[in-house]
């Protein structure tokens, strides 16, 4: 983490926080953790290594990313596709599983 002395404090300028002793910008750098990207040296606190993954790394959390590498993963992954995907036959169980839930919601 990038330290500068304020005439305030201290100052982390990776998480542009301001602190009042060394003591308390130490606490604060314990909390820091690395970005898991190969090749990549950024650190500062959670949020900011989020942050730093969505501008750096186009990282969002509804991305569900998995390694395309494991067979075992990947296969797993085509199956639920598949057993979901849109078919008219899908479709179908769909409209059935519907209707019976509104039924059920009449009848109380």
């Amino acid at each position: 983490a990038v330290v500068s002395t304020q005439s305030t404090g201290v100052w982390c300028d990776t998480c542009e926080m301001s602190f009042s002793g060394e003591r308390q910008l130490e606490a604060h750098t314990r909390s820091h953790i690395f970005c898991d990207f190969d090749d990549c040296s950024f650190e500062g606190n959670k949020e900011t290594v989020k942050s730093h993954k969505k501008d750096e790394h186009a990282v969002t959390e509804s991305i569900h990313v998995f390694s395309m590498d494991n067979p075992a993963v990947l296969n797993a992954w085509l199956k639920e596709r598949r057993r979901n995907f849109p078919t008219s036959g899908n479709n179908e169980l769909k409209r059935l599983r519907d209707r019976e839930r509104e039924m059920v919601c009449v009848s109380f």
